[in-house]
């Protein structure tokens, strides 16, 4: 993200970082050094924080300071407060909608010229050294439009997250669904950073385009014109689409307007089977990491810990993790709002796999950054420990109950899904998922009292109804009355009933 350029919330957020990557208490003393301030600053600073963050508070004792924050707070939620609250953001946002005289500025911002000017010399110290710069006659974000939509982009994809249709008065479906041809046609084995952030590029994207704002030659994707090529044909194959194109864009659906809009992509990185260059040079990402790396460390970890991960949980948790890896913002709402009990039980039954983990990952070459977000549990620790469920959950006197996931909903739904379950039932449940499932698959292993559960959106499974104990058809969410069968199933044992 951008650095701010207002003194006082360049300290909080230098205090909050501090705070919050510490593993102690920071002194009183240290702060100040630190943030280069006197004690009644720090004071204030920390009074403000208190008062203004709800998932934030600052606890002193004995001349230290220690940051609480809330379960599953991240330092992004920070972020975002600023972005929001700003009042450099708030000119920055508007030179998105507006390219107009500075009058306007001051009309609509309610802000003295004086000050607009102050914060454009201030906001430009931070952009030029990215290519670019704000002009006041008229008000204009100025540069390589590459560049350009990129600092768009990132704003108000950092600002918004899931507001989409609130910030921009769109037809979210629209997007959605041209957000999800553009992937389709960028093929499986490219790492796209999220298909949220594809989404707010696409919007800038058409917007700009609309101002007859276009991409530079070198970095058009009609460069290469097999993605617009094959674009525009699926466009132009769905008549009906095709209409809603031109109706929420406001755009001629040809080959240039497609190339226009699409983000640039090496069609080597298709074909080397390599990920893609992160796109926004605004979010914290850990490079030269591969798949083959990911894949490594979780074959190691299985040996160290002799436990073993079914195929597809595999494949779906490397493929989640490098996109980790890539960018914070695609790991699934789970692992940020992990169980926390589920955390003290890992460390309860095995306290050696952190270090098995980070020693692991050491011989593996992994950034240091990476390394060092293992003690904030950001994401990347709370998915591997997902592949070892058996690992951690058993034990000699308790019996789970086993849950097939039978689906063929895209990973990260069925992520989403058993977040959800492991959410609500803990270690009381394990999972297992598949696309298909036969007789065999639910021999029952040497305790024949274990409860099997299938769930799944697949009406007709063929399979004999005495081989399961309950069986739960959804055609999207679980309902609050599938959770609520599945906890009678756990506290009464009955069998061979249906739900």
């Amino acid at each position: 993200m951008f650095l701010l350029t207002n003194k006082s919330y360049k300290r909080q957020l230098q205090l909050i970082q501090s705070c919050f990557n510490a593993s102690r208490p920071l002194s009183q003393k240290y702060l100040i050094t630190t943030l280069k301030c006197s004690i009644s600053t720090l004071t204030n600073t920390i009074n403000y924080i208190n008062e203004e963050f709800e998932s934030l508070q600052f606890e002193y004792r004995d001349g230290c300071y220690t940051l609480i924050s809330k379960r599953g707070y991240r330092l992004n939620e920070t972020y975002k407060h600023f972005l929001q609250t700003a009042e450099e953001y708030k000119l920055f946002e508007q030179l998105f909608f507006h390219e107009e005289s500075i009058q306007y500025y001051v009309n609509t911002l309610f802000m003295s010229e004086s000050n607009i000017r102050r914060m454009v010399k201030n906001l430009n110290k931070e952009l030029r050294p990215k290519g670019l710069f704000i002009t006041t006659n008229p008000m204009k974000l100025n540069g390589d439009e590459w560049t350009v939509r990129q600092a768009f982009t990132s704003f108000f994809y950092e600002k918004n997250r899931l507001d989409f249709q609130q910030t921009f008065g769109e037809n979210v479906l629209f997007y959605d669904t041209l957000t999800e041809k553009t992937l389709f046609i960028m093929g499986a084995k490219v790492s796209m950073t999220n298909a949220l952030l594809l989404k707010y590029w696409l919007y800038i994207s058409v917007q700009r385009t609309k101002k007859k704002y276009h991409l530079n030659k070198h970095t058009s994707a009609t460069n290469d014109d097999y993605f617009a090529n094959t674009l525009y044909t699926s466009i132009k194959a769905d008549n009906i689409f095709q209409l809603e194109f031109t109706k929420n864009t406001g755009l001629a659906v040809t080959i240039e307007t497609i190339g226009d809009i699409l983000p640039h992509i090496d069609r080597a990185f298709i074909n080397n089977n390599q990920p893609l260059k992160e796109t926004d040079y605004y979010f914290s990402t850990y490079t030269n990491i591969s798949l083959q790396m990911i894949s490594d460390l979780i074959t190691q970890l299985e040996r160290g810990l002799n436990s073993y991960a079914s195929s597809t949980v595999k494949n779906e948790s490397i493929h989640m993790l490098y996109n980790y890896c890539s960018t914070h913002y695609c790991v699934p709402s789970f692992a940020y709002d992990f169980n926390k009990a589920f955390i003290d039980l890992i460390r309860e039954k095995n306290p050696l796999f952190e270090p098995l983990l980070k020693k692991t990952m050491t011989q593996l070459n992994y950034p240091p950054m990476l390394l060092e977000d293992l003690n904030q549990y950001h994401g990347f620790f709370e998915m591997i420990t997902m592949l070892f469920p058996d690992f951690f959950i058993t034990s000699s006197n308790y019996k789970p109950i086993r849950i097939f996931l039978i689906t063929d909903f895209i990973p990260s739904y069925v992520s989403f899904l058993i977040s959800r379950l492991y959410d609500e039932f803990g270690t009381e449940i394990i999972i297992n998922t598949c696309e298909n499932i036969s007789r065999d698959t639910l021999l029952r292993s040497e305790d024949l009292s274990e409860k099997i559960i299938l769930i799944s959106n697949f009406y007709d499974l063929p399979i004999n109804a005495k081989e399961y104990d309950a069986f739960i058809f959804f055609n999207s969410l679980l309902s609050a009355n599938d959770i609520a069968n599945i906890r009678a199933l756990i506290a009464v044992d009955k069998k061979n009933w249906t739900l």
